[in-house]
C-alpha cells in the first residue's frame, strides 16, 4: 500500500504478479496528487483518502455492524508503548474498516502490505474483519519504530523481511522468528547477453547519477564534497541526482557553492520508465549512493536503486551503510566507508578509470542481482506464499472468499458478510432520518418560493393551489403525491401531459419547466413516502405488479429524482411528437425508463445519488449543454 512517486520499488513485484494471471489491487494509505502508477494498468489503483467521505460512510457503517470484533481486533493497535503510536493507530481505523468491506467486495484471496507501521496496522484490522488472510513486508524504520509489531507478526499469515540486516533487527526486538522470512526485492533484469553488457566503456565526460530521494539518510552533503574532490583531481564530468525531499534548498545552496560552473544537476522526481532509459542508453556511467546512519536502526536497507543499475550492467559505488554490504561487496561494486567524502571520491574514481576491473565488477554485478534479485523468481516465491496463506485459512475454516486460481464458488457470501450489512444498515437506519430531516430544512428553505410559486398559480387559476394525485409507493401501497397545480381547472383527461397540452396554464407552463411544482414533494420526503433518490412513482394504471422489473422497482421507496428522470427531463416534448402520447409513454418510454433504473441499482452509491441530484437541480435551472446519451455514460459506464 504505498502513497507516492518515491515507492516505485515494487512496481516490478506487481507487474510481475499480474503478469501471472493474479488480479492485484494497490490501496495508498494516503494517496497523495502524484502516485507512482503509471507502470501497471490504472484498474489496479484503488484511491481513496485517509479521511474521505467515503471512508468516514463505511467506518461509521461497519462500526455499526461489527462494534465488538472491531473492538477486539483494534485492542494490539492501542497496547502500544506510546501516545503517539496510539494516535497514529486510531487515525488509520476509519480507512481500515473501509478497506476491509472493500477487501469483502471485491473477494479478495489475501491482503499484502508494504511496511511494518501504520499501513500494517490497517491491513492487519481490515483481515482481521473481512476473515481474509494477510501479510506484509517489513523494511527498515518501520521495524525500529516497533508498532505493535509483535501482535502483526502473530497475527499475519507471514512477515517478510528485506534482508538479513532486518532478520536482525526482528531479532533484537525479541520478535519471534517462526513466521519471519528473509525475501530481497527484485528487479527486472533487462534482456541482452551479458557479453553485450560487458562492453560498457567510461566516456570521456562521465555522468554519475545518484537515484534518491533527497533526505538526511543518503548523505548527499558527502557526496557533493566527493564530487568536489573529483573535479579537484582533473574530472571534467557531470553528478546528476535524482530524486526531490525536503534537504533540496540546503543542498543546492552547498552545491552552488562548491561547484558554480553547475557540474552538480537537479533532476527533481524522474519516472522509473526514464530512470531504466538512462541506463539502456548507456548516458550514466556510474550510480552511486553515499547513504550513512543515522542510529536506531535508521540506515539503508538493500536499495532497489542500485540492484536496477547493476541489472544493466552499470557500475555502482556505495557506502558500507545497513544492509548494502549484502548487495554491494569487493566482488559486485565498490564499498566506501559512510560519511568520508575522500573515500566516496576514490572509490568514483576507481569506477570511472578502472578499465577492465569496472568492466568485469559490472558484469560480476549484473550476475549477481539476475541469481538473487530477479524478479520472476522473487514473485514466484510471493506467489507461493500467498497461496500457502490462503490454503491455511481454508484449513482454519475461516475463509469466506474463493481460492488464488479457483473459481469464486463462495464469491457471494463475501459480498453478505460484510458489505451489504454495512449498506442496508446505512439505508435502512440512518439515511431515512438524514433525509427526512433534509427535506424539512429544504421546505423551510423554498418556503419564499414556494409563496410566490402559490400566488401566482392562486391569481391565474384561483383554487386549489395544491395537486394531490394517487401514485403506487414501496410494496404497492398507494400514497397521495404532491405538487404545485400546473392545469386549469376542467374535467378529467388523459393522465399523461405531452409538450403544447392545452390544459398546461401559463404559470404552470414556467413551473412545469423548471420543475418547480415538484417543490411540495418534499413533504413526501417529510413524511416517509419518498426519498430524494429513487424511482418516480407511477399512476396505478401504468404499474403491472406481475412484470420482474415493476417488482424489483416496488421494492425501493419512490424518490423526487433518479437516472431515468433527468434522462427524460424533456419527456413532455418527446411524447409531443407522437400521435398518442399515452400508448407512446407505456410502450416505448416506460420501459426504457424501468431498464434505467434497473441498471443505476448495479452501481448506486451515496456518491452517485448525491451527483445525481446535483445534477437534477442544475439541468432543472439550467438546462442549457443537457446530454442525455453522456448522463447515462457517466452513470453507467460500468454495466
Amino acid at each position: 500500500m504505498p502513497y507516492g512517486t518515491g515507492e516505485t520499488f515494487f512496481i516490478e513485484e506487481v507487474r510481475e504478479l499480474l503478469s501471472r494471471g493474479h488480479q492485484v489491487y494497490v490501496v495508498p494509505r494516503s494517496p497523495g496528487r502524484r502516485l507512482a502508477h503509471s507502470l501497471f494498468p490504472a484498474e489496479c489503483l484503488v484511491r481513496e483518502g485517509l479521511c474521505s467521505y467515503r471512508v468516514v460512510r463505511d467506518a461509521l457503517g461497519v462500526s455499526a455492524a461489527l462494534p465488538r470484533s472491531i473492538a477486539a481486533a483494534a485492542r494490539p493497535l492501542l497496547q502500544v508503548r506510546s501516545a503517539a503510536l496510539r494516535m497514529k493507530n486510531l487515525a488509520v481505523v476509519p480507512k481500515a474498516l473501509w478497506l476491509a468491506r472493500l477487501a469483502t467486495r471485491l473477494k479478495a484471496d489475501h491482503i499484502h502490505c508494504h511496511w511494518a507501521g501504520t499501513t500494517a496496522s490497517m491491513a492487519m484490522l481490515a483481515a482481521a474483519l473481512s476473515d481474509i488472510s494477510w501479510s506484509l513486508t517489513a523494511h527498515r524504520w518501520d521495524i525500529v519504530e516497533n508498532n505493535a509489531l509483535q501482535a502483526k507478526v502473530s497475527s499475519a499469515s507471514f512477515v517478510r523481511v528485506i534482508s538479513g540486516d532486518g532478520l536482525r533487527l526482528m531479532g533484537s526486538l525479541g520478535i519471534e522468528p517462526r513466521r519471519i522470512r528473509v525475501l530481497r526485492m527484485g528487479v527486472r533484469i533487462p534482456a541482452g547477453h551479458e557479453s553485450e553488457i560487458g562492453r560498457w566503456t567510461p566516456p570521456p565526460s562521465p555522468v554519475v547519477l545518484c537515484p534518491a530521494n533527497l533526505v538526511e539518510v543518503k548523505g548527499h552533503r558527502f557526496l557533493i564534497e566527493a564530487w568536489r574532490i573529483l573535479r579537484d583531481r582533473g574530472f571534467d564530468g557531470e553528478l546528476w541526482l535524482a530524486g526531490d525531499g525536503e534537504l533540496k534548498p540546503s543542498l543546492e545552496k552547498l552545491a552552488a557553492r562548491m561547484h558554480p560552473d553547475g557540474r552538480v544537476k537537479f533532476l527533481g522526481r524522474v519516472g522509473h520508465e526514464r530512470l531504466l532509459g538512462f541506463y539502456r542508453s548507456g548516458i550514466v556511467s556510474a550510480v552511486v549512493l553515499a547513504s550513512v546512519d543515522l542510529g536506531q536502526g535508521s540506515h539503508e536497507g538493500i536499495p532497489v536503486a542500485l540492484m536496477e543499475a547493476m541489472g544493466y550492467g552499470v557500475p555502482v559505488v556505495a557506502t558500507d551503510s545497513g544492509g548494502i554490504r549484502e548487495l554491494v561487496n569487493s566482488q559486485t561494486g565498490i564499498l566506501a566507508p559512510p560519511g568520508d567524502p575522500a573515500a566516496l571520491a576514490d572509490g568514483l574514481e576507481r569506477a570511472l578509470t578502472g578499465g577492465t576491473n569496472s568492466q568485469h565488477l559490472a558484469s560480476l554485478g549484473r550476475r549477481y542481482v539476475a541469481e538473487h534479485h530477479d524478479v520472476v523468481s522473487i514473485a514466484a516465491t510471493l506467489e507461493q506464499w500467498f497461496q500457502e496463506a490462503v490454503a491455511g485459512q481454508v484449513a482454519r475454516g475461516t475463509l469466506r472468499v474463493r481460492r488464488i486460481g479457483n473459481p469464486p464458488a463462495a464469491a457471494g457470501c463475501a459480498a453478505a458478510t460484510l458489505g451489504e450489512p454495512v449498506a442496508s444498515f446505512f439505508r435502512r437506519k440512518i439515511q431515512p432520518g438524514l433525509e427526512r430531516l433534509t427535506a424539512a430544512v429544504a421546505l423551510i428553505g423554498f418556503s419564499p418560493v414556494l409563496a410566490i410559486a402559490a400566488a401566482a398559480v392562486l391569481l391565474e387559476t384561483g383554487r386549489p393551489i395544491l395537486f394531490r394525485q394517487t401514485r403506487v409507493g414501496r410494496n404497492g401501497e398507494p400514497f397521495s403525491l404532491f405538487k404545485l397545480r400546473s392545469m386549469r381547472v376542467g374535467p378529467p383527461g388523459s393522465s399523461i401531459t405531452a409538450g403544447g397540452d392545452p390544459r398546461v396554464s401559463r404559470v404552470g407552463a414556467v413551473l412545469r419547466r423548471y420543475k418547480l411544482d415538484e417543490l411540495p414533494q418534499l413533504w413526501n420526503v417529510v413524511r416517509g413516502e419518498m426519498q430524494f433518490v429513487g424511482p418516480r412513482p407511477e399512476s396505478p394504471s401504468f404499474v403491472e405488479p406481475g412484470n420482474a422489473l415493476w417488482r424489483d422497482v416496488l421494492r425501493e421507496k419512490p424518490g423526487l429524482t433518479d437516472l431515468s428522470t433527468l434522462v427524460y427531463r424533456n419527456e413532455e416534448d418527446i411524447l409531443a411528437r407522437c400521435s398518442d402520447p399515452e400508448q407512446a409513454y407505456r410502450e416505448e418510454v416506460l420501459p426504457r425508463k424501468l431498464a434505467l433504473n434497473a441498471s443505476y441499482r448495479q452501481v448506486r452509491s451515496l456518491g452517485a445519488d448525491c451527483k445525481l441530484v446535483l445534477l437534477t437541480v442544475r439541468y432543472s435551472f439550467l438546462p442549457y449543454g443537457f446530454d442525455p446519451d453522456r448522463i447515462v455514460k457517466t452513470f453507467l459506464e460500468q454495466v
